[in-house]
Formats: C-alpha cells, sequence, structure tokens
C-alpha cells in the first residue's frame, strides 16, 4: 500500500524505503490496511482517483527532472475551476507528505525520489483536506474521556 518492506524473517515488521518523516502517510496507511477487504488486490497501475466535489478524476504522472522525481497532477473531466481542485490536491501532498511543490501542478518528496505508493495512498485524502481534518478531529475524539463520558454532563 505504501512504500514499505517487509523485514527479512518477520510476519509483523514492516521498513520503510526512505528515511522520510511520513508520520501521516503512514498513519493513513495503517488505517487503509486494517479497513480493507483481505480478498482485495493492492492497486497498481494508473494513479487516479475521483473528486468528490466535482465530476473530475484525478490524475497523477510521474517523471525524473534533473535530480528529483516530479508528480503532475492533472484532471479529467468537466468542471469549472479545475485548476483550484488541482492545485488543492497538490496542497494535499504538501500537508499530509511533507512535499514540496514544484509548481502549481507538481511537487516532489522531500528527497526528490520516487513514491508511487505513497502518492497513490495519498491522493484520495489530498483532493479533500478540510474533509479528512474533520475526520482524523473525530477519530481522535472517539476514545478521549470528557466530561459528558464521566457522567459530568450538564443537563
Amino acid at each position: 500500500m505504501g512504500d514499505v518492506k517487509a523485514v527479512d524473517g518477520t510476519n509483523d515488521q514492516l521498513r520503510l524505503i526512505s528515511d522520510l518523516y511520513l508520520d501521516r502517510a503512514l498513519r493513513f496507511m495503517f488505517t487503509a490496511a486494517v479497513e480493507k477487504d483481505p480478498a482485495a488486490a493492492i492497486p497498481t497501475g494508473r494513479i487516479t482517483a475521483p473528486d468528490t466535489k466535482t465530476k473530475l478524476t484525478f490524475v497523477i504522472t510521474g517523471a525524473q527532472e534533473g535530480d528529483k522525481y516530479v508528480y503532475t497532477v492533472s484532471a479529467e473531466g468537466e468542471a469549472e475551476r479545475a485548476e483550484m481542485r488541482i492545485r488543492a490536491a497538490v496542497g494535499g501532498f504538501i500537508k499530509y507528505s511533507n512535499c514540496a511543490r514544484v509548481d502549481k501542478d507538481k511537487f516532489s518528496f522531500e528527497d526528490g525520489r520516487k513514491y508511487d505508493n505513497f502518492a497513490r495512498l495519498i491522493l484520495p485524502l489530498a483532493r479533500n483536506v478540510s474533509a479528512v481534518e474533520a475526520q482524523l478531529e473525530q477519530e481522535e475524539m472517539a476514545g478521549q474521556m470528557n466530561t459528558q463520558t464521566l457522567g459530568f454532563a450538564q443537563n
């Protein structure tokens, strides 16, 4: 799901294939792994995800540009302000994967290497940062004690 490899001789350990600080991306990867149907195949091929707010489909392609592997976000389909949706998706990669913006529609990971599996994992989240943030906040609150769960709520 992400750009990780199994540790030889173990069945419960993974190793990140880089020294990147990807705590949020890893959190999304583990959540997706737990929620995923074990019979479902891990996606391969083109990196795409439908936009939740329009009829666009985001597409990510990558290419080596000088000393960096650069990802370009484009959109298929018709929608008003498609450029803004693409910029927002790039912003999501910056927020969730510590990527660097190369251009309005381009980003690269901090070390400039290729991470297609993380790009595929983050794209559905990157397109709608506000909804993802609300979901994360809700998940964090679900397990916390507060005055209502302790019986101190006022009626």
